[in-house]
């Protein structure tokens, strides 16, 4: 069963205040919302789909920091 998206987003910002409030690093905030996103991804009945969300939720935070937009370099407009 999946949670209502409005919540998820409410969730996902809550613990991004409470990490930054904390004074966690980027790391420590990343490992945290990858064990929500495996917590959610437990919860899944369909078996597939649960492989699915927890392989997404396996990235480690310098392999997300590489696939970031923000680590691209940037493109020209002409």
């Amino acid at each position: 069963m999946r949670m209502p998206r409005p919540l998820n987003l409410h969730l996902g910002l809550l613990t991004t205040a409470l990490g930054l409030l904390a004074g966690c690093s980027s790391p420590q905030l990343y490992a945290a919302g990858q064990e929500w996103q495996r917590q959610q991804c437990r919860q899944l009945a369909d078996s597939a789909e649960r492989q699915r969300c927890l392989e997404r939720a396996a990235t480690d935070y310098d392999r997300y920091r590489w696939q970031s937009p923000a680590a691209l370099p940037p493109t020209s407009s002409r």
